[in-house]
C-alpha cells in the first residue's frame, strides 16, 4: 500500500469537508448550537479562507500529478469556492466601509487589539433583593470634549454573562476619551425580564449621581450594549417618562444622550420564531419569560424596544451582521424604519458577512467598520 497516496487522499477529504461544511454553515438560515460557533469563526476570520484556497491549489496540483482527473477537478472547484468566500467578504466589506466613510486596514486585521487595563474602580451600585450589583469604572487619562460617559450592558441572552465581557470595547472607548461604566444586572432564571432594564436604569442614575466623583457630565451619558445588552440599552433609553421599567434603586430616572445597540433584539416576540438558533430561543422562552409569545404576548411586547418608539427619543445607532443567526438583521432594519417615521435621529449599518458577536474579534472587517461608524456617531452626539 502506498501510504503517501493514502495520506494525500485523507488530507484532501478532510480539507474538502472543512471548507464545504464551513461555507455551508454560514449560509444555512437555522443552526444547532455547535453550528453557531462554526459560523462565527468563518465569518470573523473570512480572510483566512484564502489560506484554505491555497491549500486546495496545492492538493489539486498533487492530484493532477497523479492523474486523478476527477479529484483534480473537484478539489479545484472547492478551492475556488474558498477563494471566492475570502475575497467576496473583503469586497463587500470594502463597499460598506466606503459607503460609511471608513478605511479598512490589513495590518489591523491581523492585530490582537488594545492592551486591556484593569478597571479604575469597582463599585456596588445597588443591592436589589439582597443581590449586590457591581460596575467597573474605566477612566480615560485624556477625557474627550464634553466629559462624556458610557454605560455598557453585557449580553448573554438575558441568562448569562457579566461585566467585563465587553472589556475590549470598553478599553477602546477609554482610549477615545470616554469614561466607561461596565455593569452587571440580575440574570434569569427565574424569569427576571421585569427587572433587568430597571437595573440598567438604576446604574445610569447611579452614574449621574456620582458625576462629580468621576469628572463626567451627568447630562452626557450614552448607553450601549450587545445582544441582550443591546435590547436592555434600548429599553433604558426609550422608556423614561413612560412608567415602564422604573429604576430598581432610589435614583431619578435619567435620560441618556444617545444609545448604541450591537445586534440587540428590538421585537422579542417575532425573534423567538425568526431566530436561526431555535434551541436558544426555546431556552429564552422558558428561563427569561416563563412562557411563549403566544401565551404571554403582553410580556414580550413590553420587552420590545419597538413598542416604545415615539418622537423625541435619543439618537440611536444599530450595528448588526447580515449573517446574524441569533438576531436577524430585520430586527434592526424594522426599528430603523419606525424611527424614521417619527423623526428620531438614527443610523443602522448592516455589516456584510458578519454573524452575531462579530466585534468579539478585534481586527476583522466588520469590527473595523463598526468602530469607524461608532467614532463618527459618538463625535456627533457626545462632544
Amino acid at each position: 500500500m502506498n501510504w503517501r497516496r493514502v495520506l494525500l487522499i485523507g488530507s484532501i477529504v478532510v480539507w474538502a469537508l472543512v471548507v464545504v461544511g464551513a461555507c455551508t454553515t454560514v449560509l444555512l438560515p437555522k443552526l444547532p448550537t455547535p453550528g453557531l460557533l462554526v459560523s462565527f469563526i468563518v465569518t470573523s476570520y473570512s480572510l483566512w479562507l484564502l489560506v484554505f484556497a491555497l491549500a486546495g491549489a496545492l492538493f489539486a496540483w498533487a492530484a493532477w500529478r497523479l492523474r486523478w482527473r476527477l479529484a483534480t477537478a473537484g478539489v479545484a472547484v472547492i478551492a475556488v469556492l474558498a477563494a471566492v468566500g475570502g475575497l467576496l467578504s473583503w469586497a463587500m466589506s470594502l463597499g460598506t466601509a466606503n459607503a460609511n466613510g471608513v478605511n479598512l486596514s490589513l495590518p489591523r486585521y491581523f492585530s490582537s487589539g488594545p492592551h486591556i487595563a484593569a478597571p479604575t474602580a469597582t463599585e456596588v451600585y445597588a443591592t436589589p433583593d439582597g443581590q449586590p450589583l457591581r460596575l467597573d469604572v474605566r477612566r480615560s487619562p485624556h477625557p474627550a470634549p464634553g466629559r462624556p460617559a458610557i454605560v455598557d450592558v453585557h449580553g448573554g441572552a438575558w441568562i448569562e454573562g457579566s461585566r467585563g465581557d465587553d472589556a475590549m470595547l470598553g478599553q477602546w472607548l477609554v482610549d477615545q476619551g470616554y469614561t466607561v461604566f461596565d455593569i452587571d444586572y440580575r440574570l434569569s432564571p427565574p424569569p427576571r425580564w421585569k427587572v433587568q432594564a430597571s437595573d440598567v436604569k438604576c446604574a445610569i442614575g447611579w452614574v449621574a449621581q456620582h458625576a462629580q466623583t468621576y469628572d463626567i457630565d451627568p447630562g452626557n451619558i450614552t448607553v450601549t450594549g450587545g445582544s441582550a445588552g443591546g435590547n436592555l440599552a434600548l429599553l433604558a433609553a426609550y422608556t423614561p417618562g413612560t412608567g415602564a421599567y422604573p429604576p430598581s434603586c432610589a435614583v431619578p430616572e435619567q435620560p441618556v444622550r444617545a444609545v448604541i445597540s450591537f445586534f440587540g433584539p428590538t421585537a422579542v416576540g417575532p425573534l423567538m420564531h425568526d431566530s436561526g438558533a431555535p434551541a436558544l430561543a426555546s431556552e429564552v422562552e422558558t428561563k427569561v419569560f416563563g412562557g411563549t409569545p403566544q401565551t404571554l404576548p403582553a410580556e414580550y411586547s413590553a420587552m420590545s424596544p419597538i413598542t416604545y418608539v415615539r418622537a423625541g427619543l435619543p439618537p440611536t445607532l444599530q450595528l448588526i451582521g447580515s449573517r446574524d443567526h441569533l438576531v436577524p438583521p430585520k430586527q434592526a432594519t424594522t426599528l430603523d424604519d419606525r424611527l424614521a417615521t417619527v423623526g428620531v435621529t438614527h443610523r443602522t449599518v448592516v455589516l456584510p458577512w458578519a454573524d452575531h458577536g462579530f466585534n468579539g474579534v478585534w481586527g476583522n472587517w466588520s469590527t473595523q467598520i463598526a468602530y469607524g461608524v461608532l467614532t463618527q456617531f459618538l463625535a456627533a452626539h457626545t462632544h
